[in-house]
């Protein structure tokens, strides 16, 4: 860089709990929906990852000697909170106060984010993760103990990592849900409460401390994939209902009017409540924050008349023409929740030079079922990156499903 950078500016990394801590029965700590998840040959040890929990000290020296100045780390709810609405845990909870006091230490800055999708267990099993009203006062009641034990010495807080992904289909996947239909207005539903979990727990923040919090997003640039107007139609949605819709209220406390007629117009039960709408209406952001992964293109066309627009992407999301690849050749990355076997997934298809491969979606009534197009003879595993670490040196780990 030819300048500095300015004052105040926050340059850091940003981590998961079951990512890094490891440790996962030790210390009091509850099991998450991970911890049940067995390491593959191409998948992450959860109860390693790398050994977070007693080596931290190594990470944040590291991050000192980088010339870091802030740190966004997870809380795991259930190493907090084991059962997720039961006693909390001292010794857990003492594992990020000590986590805090030496980040401070080194003059870096603590950002605290409350959930990365790692739901307790007994939530899981007992409610269905955020489908469930149960897990949402859960939830605040957490938020809220987090806020009194640490928002005197951490200035930054967020609620959900990548709260749209609440919005899309990664929503059965990411919420502690289980088992059910996956039905659509299951996912609107579980987006609405987790909207609510968070507007609950910022304005307890707002009126209980100085710090400052803000909703984050996945945010990708989606483009039409030509002029035909329903490309742009399209593209168009999924911003509305993807970004802008999680904005609005971020910002103003309300859905947009776009999003409500929808809702309204299709029957959709939200289970947005008078109480609801009055939390909202005292809600703000201090910031908004967001991660940045990929830019795509819809093509309208492969996506099938009547399909709600949370789930265009899963259908006719394609590789944007002309966009230069990274170092290691993959130019899109998909992700979309799918179900096999009886089981629910997460899958990518990855486009990399020089297989050409496309995940085809078709939607029915009982979930969202699969099947993958190779444009040559090569055959081409659907994978799930991970983005984890096996060990404390290698990044490269990608779960195949085999059999679909």
């Amino acid at each position: 860089m030819s300048q500095a950078l300015p004052k105040g500016f926050l340059w850091g990394n940003s981590t998961s709990s079951m990512q890094t801590e490891g440790g996962w029965n030790e210390g009091g700590k509850g099991k998450s929906v991970y911890d049940d998840r067995p390491a593959t040959d191409h998948s992450s040890d959860w109860h390693v990852a790398i050994d977070d929990y007693h080596r931290y000290d190594e990470d944040l020296d590291l991050m000192a000697q980088q010339g870091m100045n802030c740190y966004r780390f997870q809380i795991s709810w259930s190493r907090v909170c084991p059962t997720g609405d039961g006693p909390f845990n001292e010794e857990g909870i003492k594992f990020y106060d000590d986590l805090i006091n030496k980040l401070l230490a080194r003059h870096i800055t603590p950002m605290i984010c409350l959930y990365h999708f790692d739901m307790p267990l007994a939530l899981a099993q007992k409610y269905n993760g955020f489908s469930d009203r149960h897990v949402v006062d859960a939830f605040i009641r957490y938020g809220q103990e987090m806020v009194d034990r640490f928002a005197d010495r951490v200035p930054y807080w967020i609620t959900f990592n990548e709260q749209n992904l609440y919005s899309m289909s990664d929503a059965f996947t990411i919420a502690g849900y289980l088992h059910g239909p996956q039905t659509d207005e299951e996912l609107f539903q579980i987006s609405h409460h987790v909207m609510v979990a968070h507007a609950a727990v910022a304005n307890y923040l707002h009126a209980h401390s100085h710090a400052q919090i803000g909703g984050m997003l996945a945010y990708s640039e989606v483009y039409p994939a030509s002029a035909n107007p329903r490309d742009v139609l399209y593209a168009r949605r999924i911003d509305e209902f993807l970004n802008r819709n999680l904005l609005d209220v971020f910002v103003n406390g309300q859905y947009s009017t776009e999003f409500l007629t929808f809702i309204r117009n299709q029957r959709i039960d939200l289970d947005l409540t008078t109480d609801d709408q009055a939390i909202f209406n005292q809600l703000h952001s201090d910031f908004i924050a967001f991660s940045y992964y990929r830019s795509v293109q819809i093509n309208s066309s492969l996506v099938p008349i009547n399909t709600f627009p949370n789930h265009y992407l899963d259908f006719g999301a394609q590789p944007v023409p002309g966009l230069q690849a990274n170092e290691w050749g993959c130019r899109w990355i998909h992700w979309a929740s799918v179900i096999s076997s009886r089981k629910s997934m997460t899958s990518t298809t990855c486009q990399c030079s020089p297989l050409k491969t496309e995940l085809v979606f078709v939607r029915c009534t009982r979930g969202t079922r699969f099947r993958m197009i190779t444009g040559s003879t090569t055959t081409v595993s659907i994978s799930r990156h991970s983005k984890t670490r096996s060990s404390r040196t290698a990044c490269q780990c990608w779960a195949t499903w085999a059999g679909v």
